[in-house]
């Protein structure tokens, strides 16, 4: 823990992998809609301040990954546009694959999967699934090159 415990509200259960640093000024919330929820994180990650991390049904985060702070990471298809139509959201599985880095500001929008050893550059807008070992950016997002090792 850094800077004091996060916020965890919600049907939720938590596993926190050795060697990861939770930033205090995070939260986790199990989405009341989902009855059960869970999120894993992995061994040696990091998730920065101000982090929001919304769950539908389970949120899987690998090892090695840094998620820096101010990202929204959503893991539900949100609520229907008006109350007079309302749709209770649509919950589903968020996975960060391991070794991927998420830059500063990153809104993920809807439960997609992010691939071993990509990079989602600051303010990215995430709609659709990262391949693997590629540099994603944009609003939405889009793949802008692919990564050789260690870049």
């Amino acid at each position: 823990m850094e800077n004091g415990f996060p916020l965890i509200q919600g049907p939720i259960k938590v596993f926190i992998g050795d060697n990861t640093c939770l930033n205090g000024a995070l939260s986790i919330h199990g989405h009341p809609d989902s009855g059960s929820c869970e999120i894993r994180i992995g061994e040696n990650c990091y998730i920065g301040w101000q982090t929001g991390i919304s769950v539908g049904k389970k949120v899987l985060i690998g090892d090695n990954v840094m998620i820096a702070g101010r990202t929204s990471i959503n893991a539900h298809s949100g609520h229907s546009p008006g109350l007079d139509k309302y749709q209770p959201p649509v919950m589903a599985d968020l996975v960060i694959e391991d070794d991927v880095w998420i830059c500063t500001g990153v809104h993920i929008v809807k439960p997609v999967t992010i691939g071993r050893g990509s990079v989602v550059a600051s303010g990215c807008v995430v709609t659709k699934d990262v391949p693997p070992n590629v540099l994603f950016a944009g609003n939405p997002g889009k793949v802008i090159r692919t990564l050789r090792g260690n870049e």
